[in-house]
């Protein structure tokens, strides 16, 4: 069990989603509570080279969203 809770996100940058707002297009695909969670879910992510160009996803501390606002001012997440 980890310390923490932790949320992969995922976001699509195409040209046709830029008149939704970054915030509103991302999606939390999972919620990693524990080493075995992580695992489950990165086992089945594609590689870097694999995913298109135009997606984003990111691993981020509960209750931050990968937002430059929502980052905060000072230390480090973890």
């Amino acid at each position: 069990k980890l310390n923490s809770q932790w949320n992969f996100w995922y976001v699509s940058r195409k040209m046709k989603d830029h008149s939704i707002p970054y915030s509103e297009r991302l999606k939390k695909f999972a919620i990693i509570n524990s080493v075995e969670e992580f695992f489950k879910y990165y086992l089945y992510l594609k590689s870097a080279s694999e995913i298109d160009r135009n997606t984003d996803i990111s691993l981020f501390k509960d209750p931050y969203l990968p937002l430059w606002e929502n980052c905060p001012q000072s230390g480090v997440l973890f």
